[in-house]
């Protein structure tokens, strides 16, 4: 009876109804919309930074405090037998060692500082290179080297042109040797794309004098959860000489700025709740105020003020669901638009890894979140309604103009 009664009342009333309606619409999809953008900037951090950095890494000792990360001083040697024991340990999928270091590409009169990294051609990591391939092949042999569209362009070079690549070698000598492109990539991070090249680790071995050196082991994990538990492992098995670190220590402020997004969607979340719950308390309370000789006539042929006050709040309730649902429904299909084709941001978050497109993430534990949040608004500001209607007197609710 209930609901027969507020489904009429809803329909009679139904202008001031369509703008409680459209109220919790509008919240529920800008939470949905926040969420999804933090969500998805979330998930850009784990997909993109963490398997380009790997869930662990081992340097040589003395690394972790060194100014310069490109540093040849801190060259491990003889890791193969350390690589192949390592991918023995139970939830490791992948064990592999990188050569980073510093260099100067020329051609003709053009020169450009960038990073190196010497790696395996079936890599897993650095996907923003390897499958953001836009001409050519990821590094096709020992003899070619993989840049960006960006670096090619500002050393007006194109695929199968020579590019000199000079470096500072293991031994602190100055040396160059002659790269084919073999490859050219196109990232989303114009950072990233003008900052790095690629060659195969012999090749890096050969150009920096340093055969069977290596800068740094990454590790894969199965399970992420599983990775500072086996850092600890591995730390103790490999003693002193080497340092482990797991991806939280890796990326330490990053992680914290990861966590904060959290905290960042339920005050977002919180401020808009308040925002709608003032105004949805008002528009309801004026609503009821319309039907107060209505409630005085029901209640003086029987009905109970707790049936009244149900009768309020279950008309509030069916204008959360309604409004809570086309919500949802119209942030959904703009999430999913945006988790494909991304949010041009510029640049202002390449230096979080997140490139200059942002994708969203539709994840539907968040979305059941703010589709409850609706409701609850809803049901709170018509609670505050109910209960100013069912303290009113009968006689008061007859003569009420």
């Amino acid at each position: 009876m209930f609901i027969k009664i507020s489904l009429f009342n809803i329909w009679k009333y139904r202008k001031r109804t369509l703008l409680v309606v459209f109220i919790i619409l509008v919240s529920v999809f800008f939470m949905c919309l926040f969420s999804g953008m933090f969500d998805g900037m979330a998930k850009g951090f784990y997909d993109n930074m963490l398997l380009e950095s790997g869930h662990i890494q081992i340097h040589q000792k003395g690394y972790k405090d060194s100014v310069d990360s490109l540093s040849l001083d801190f060259l491990m040697d003889n890791v193969d037998t350390m690589i192949n024991d390592t991918s023995q340990i139970s939830g490791i999928i992948h064990v592999e060692k990188t050569i980073n270091f510093g260099a100067i590409l020329l051609k003709d009169d053009k020169n450009l500082t960038i990073s190196g990294h010497g790696i395996h051609q079936d890599t897993p990591f650095y996907d923003n290179a390897k499958k953001n391939i836009i001409e050519g092949d990821f590094i096709e042999n020992n003899q070619t080297i993989v840049v960006s569209s960006e670096v090619c362009d500002l050393l007006d070079a194109k695929l199968g042109d020579y590019i000199f690549v000079m470096v500072q070698d293991k031994n602190h000598s100055a040396w160059f040797q002659d790269y084919k492109i073999g490859g050219i990539f196109k990232s989303q991070s114009s950072q990233f794309d003008t900052w790095n090249f690629f060659i195969s680790h012999q090749a890096a071995e050969e150009l920096l004098d340093a055969s069977g050196y290596t800068s740094e082991i990454k590790i894969l994990m199965k399970d992420i959860k599983e990775a500072i538990a086996i850092a600890k492992e591995l730390q103790i098995k490999l003693g002193p000489m080497f340092e482990v670190e797991d991806w939280k220590q890796i990326h330490g402020s990053l992680v914290i700025f990861i966590k904060l997004f959290d905290l960042y969607v339920i005050f977002f979340n919180l401020l808009v709740i308040i925002v709608s719950a003032s105004v949805i308390t008002n528009a309801i309370l004026m609503i009821q105020f319309d039907k107060v000789r209505e409630f005085g006539t029901l209640r003086a042929i029987g009905l109970k003020k707790r049936q009244l006050f149900g009768l309020v709040v279950t008309e509030g309730i069916i204008e959360g669901l309604v409004g809570a649902s086309l919500g949802v429904m119209l942030a959904v299909p703009l999430i999913l638009y945006f988790q494909t084709n991304g949010l041009n941001i510029g640049e202002m978050m390449e230096s979080f890894g997140l490139g200059s497109s942002l994708n969203f993430s539709l994840e539907w534990d968040s979305m059941m979140v703010n589709f409850i949040s609706g409701i609850l608004v809803a049901f709170g500001g018509s609670l505050y309604a109910a209960r100013v209607s069912s303290k009113r007197s009968i006689i008061n609710s007859l003569h009420f103009v």
